[in-house]
C-alpha cells in the first residue's frame, strides 16, 4: 500500500506517528515497488480548488504584485500575513492582514497552509519553496515556476461559477488574454443558469436519492440556456426536470376574481382615472370646487368666478 495515500500535503493529526509506522509496516518492500520510465515530458498538473476560509497564508513581498495576490487570498476567506522589508501602506490597511516589515527568514513559514512569494530575488523564492517542502505548505512563486508547488490560473467569475485557464505556468500572458476573451461571453446569464441547475439538482437528490443521473447534458444541449437568455428561468428549470424525469412545476396564475382592487366593486370603475379620480368629462361643479379647495383661498375664489 503506497504510504503517500495516507497523508495529504499540509494536513496533520495527533496520531501521525502511529499512522506512519502502521503504513510503513504494511508497505511493500522497496525492491517490489514498480518502476516507471522517466516521461518524455512532465505530467499535466492536477487542477484543484482550495478551500482557504480561515486558513493562515503567507505572502513574501510587499509591492504591487503582492497586492493582487493578497486580494485574491482575502476574497477566498484566508488570514494573510505579509513579510517584506518594505510594505505598501495600502497592504497594511487591509482587513485580516498582518504585516511584518523585515526580510524573510527560515522558519517564518511554520504553521502556514500556503505561501506566495512576490519578490525579484530568486534566492528568497527558492528558500521559501524549500521551507514549504519541509513543512508541508503549498508554495507559489510569482513568475518563477521552478520554485512552485502549484500554479495559479487566470480566473473569470460570475457568482459561484468560475472559469479557470491555465498554461501550467508556461505563459501567464496567454491565460490572461484567453480569460479576457471569454469574459465578454461569460456574463450574468451563466450565474443564473448555475442557480437553476443547483435548484434542480437539489430536487433530484430529494426525489431520486441522487443527482448522478442521465439527462443533464442532453437538457443543456436542448435549449436550457435559450430560456435563460429569454429571461424565463422557470421554463429552463422545467426543461431540466423533463430530461431528468422529475415532476415539472406549474407556475401560479393570477386569478382576477381574487383581486383586492377597490375599484373592482365601484360601479363607476370604468369611468375612473387610473389613480381613482373622475375623468375630466364626468366632473360635476362640486368636483371643481373640491379641486380648487386644495389651493390657497385666493386661488379657490378665482376658480369659482
Amino acid at each position: 500500500m503506497p504510504t503517500d495515500c495516507l497523508f495529504a500535503k499540509g494536513q496533520t493529526t495527533p496520531n501521525d506517528a502511529a499512522l506512519r509506522d502502521t503504513a510503513l509496516a504494511h508497505a511493500e518492500p522497496a525492491h517490489a515497488a514498480p518502476t516507471h520510465a522517466a516521461p518524455d515530458k512532465p505530467a499535466p498538473n492536477y487542477p484543484v480548488n482550495l478551500v482557504l476560509t480561515n486558513r493562515p497564508c503567507l505572502v513574501v513581498g510587499g509591492g504591487n504584485v503582492a497586492i493582487r495576490k493578497i486580494e485574491g487570498l482575502i476574497n477566498s476567506g484566508a488570514f494573510v500575513t505579509v513579510v517584506a522589508p518594505e510594505i505598501r501602506p495600502e497592504i497594511a490597511a487591509m482587513a485580516n492582514v498582518t504585516t511584518i516589515e523585515r526580510t524573510y527568514e527560515t522558519g517564518d513559514l511554520s504553521g502556514f497552509f500556503l505561501a506566495i512569494t512576490c519578490t525579484d530575488d530568486p534566492a528568497v523564492n527558492h528558500q521559501v519553496f524549500i521551507d514549504g517542502e519541509a513543512t508541508g505548505a503549498w508554495v507559489n512563486s510569482a513568475d518563477d515556476p521552478i520554485n512552485c508547488a502549484f500554479t495559479l490560473p487566470a480566473v473569470a467569475r460570475q457568482g459561484d461559477l468560475s472559469l479557470a485557464i491555465s498554461t501550467a505556468g508556461r505563459s501567464p500572458a496567454l491565460a490572461m488574454w484567453l480569460r479576457r476573451r471569454f469574459e465578454t461571453e461569460f456574463d450574468e446569464r451563466y450565474a443564473r443558469l448555475l442557480d437553476v441547475l443547483s435548484t434542480v439538482r437539489a430536487e433530484a437528490r430529494a426525489e431520486l436519492g441522487t443527482s448522478e443521473v442521465n439527462g443533464w447534458i442532453e437538457a443543456l444541449d436542448s435549449g436550457v440556456f435559450d430560456h435563460i437568455v429569454n429571461q424565463d428561468d422557470e421554463a429552463a428549470a422545467n426543461l431540466l426536470r423533463q430530461y431528468l424525469g422529475l415532476q415539472p412545476h406549474v407556475p401560479k396564475r393570477h386569478n382576477p376574481q381574487q383581486s383586492h382592487d377597490p375599484r373592482q366593486h365601484d360601479p363607476r370603475q370604468h369611468d375612473l382615472h387610473p389613480f381613482g379620480e373622475p375623468r375630466p368629462h364626468d366632473r360635476q361643479p362640486h368636483d371643481v370646487q373640491e379641486l380648487g379647495s386644495t389651493s390657497t383661498p385666493n386661488n379657490t375664489q378665482e376658480s369659482l368666478v
